[in-house]
């Protein structure tokens, strides 16, 4: 059994990793605010401590009570249109919060940081998959802020000793995802008969992974061995596959309501034409590979938002 310090474990991601640590038997504490998670989405024998990754105070008390031996780092702000609109907030959020929760963990003597960033803000973008020793050259404050925080991560690892592996997430999705991500966004107008919104001739192309796979390698993250002799490693966790948003629209009309139309707007500032990542270096070192079809998976998010709007 492994003391794990999770923080945002109310949230999309970070529930569906507390319930999976739970049912493998670690004891599991949880840090969240609860903006944009729900208390109901936490493990009954979860732990949760209610406050906000920026106040460094309740951190460091927080993280020196509960002793983890793994802290995994899932709380973030992550909409690039608010980054583009509160860059102060999206850096004290992602930036300041991460480097507070570092320095709680190295003085509770933490063995293991799990660091969830994001592979589709930190690249150029380009139409070859991103590997891991592409430059980094994020072009909005989130996915500055999101490089700042695993650099953050990656000095600590060198400076103190402690064993860190930053998760470059592609385009998660799956239930509890909540708008404006695209996928729920789409689901929900489908079901109640609102236009799909897609910005631009719909051509923009992400990497989508369905968030059990997502929590599989988090879980990796947690219980196997780094590879190499250095305490950081970084990888990818895609599907290496390019899907463009008309065709995702597509996909779920079909499931959902079959004689939608979908309606065009510009594109935003800030918003990528096409994300695409590598995944290899992570198959190779444990094992991971996304394993749920891009089909079952919407399958499984659409009928959680049938159920959700009934």
């Amino acid at each position: 059994m492994t003391n794990v310090f999770l923080t945002g474990g109310a949230g999309f991601i970070g529930s569906h990793v507390a319930e999976r640590l739970m049912a493998q038997g670690h004891q599991v504490a949880i840090l969240d605010n609860l903006s944009r998670g729900e208390r109901s989405w936490i493990p009954p024998k979860a732990v949760l401590y209610e406050g906000d990754l920026r106040d460094k105070r309740f951190v460091t008390a927080v993280v020196a009570e509960v002793q983890p031996q793994v802290v995994i780092h899932a709380a973030a702000q992550t909409s690039v249109a608010r980054s583009l609109e509160h860059p102060e907030e999206d850096l004290e959020i992602n930036a300041l919060g991460t480097l507070y929760l570092l320095k709680a963990s190295r003085k509770a003597g933490v063995r293991r940081f799990v660091y969830l960033s994001s592979g589709g803000a930190l690249y150029p973008g380009g139409p070859e998959p991103a590997r891991e020793e592409d430059r980094l050259l994020p072009s909005t404050p989130y996915g500055i802020s999101k490089l700042a925080g695993e650099l953050y991560v990656r000095q600590a690892s060198f400076e103190h000793g402690i064993e860190a592996v930053a998760l470059r997430l592609a385009n998660i999705y799956g239930p509890r995802q909540k708008e404006p991500a695209v996928v729920p966004s789409f689901c929900r107008r489908l079901l109640q008969k609102e236009p799909c919104l897609l910005h631009g001739d719909g051509r923009a192309y992400r990497d989508f992974v369905y968030v059990e796979d997502a929590v599989e390698a988090i879980l990796l993250a947690v219980e196997r061995d780094l590879p190499g002799e250095e305490p950081f490693v970084a990888f990818n966790v895609a599907s290496s596959t390019r899907t463009d948003v008309l065709t995702l629209f597509r996909k779920l009309k079909d499931l959902l309501d079959p004689h939608a139309s979908p309606a065009f707007l510009p594109l935003p500032r800030g918003i990528q034409e096409g994300s695409l990542l590598d995944a290899s270096r992570i198959r190779e070192a444990w094992g991971w590979q996304a394993r749920t079809s891009l089909e079952e998976g919407l399958r499984r998010t659409a009928q959680y938002w049938r159920n959700a709007l009934s």
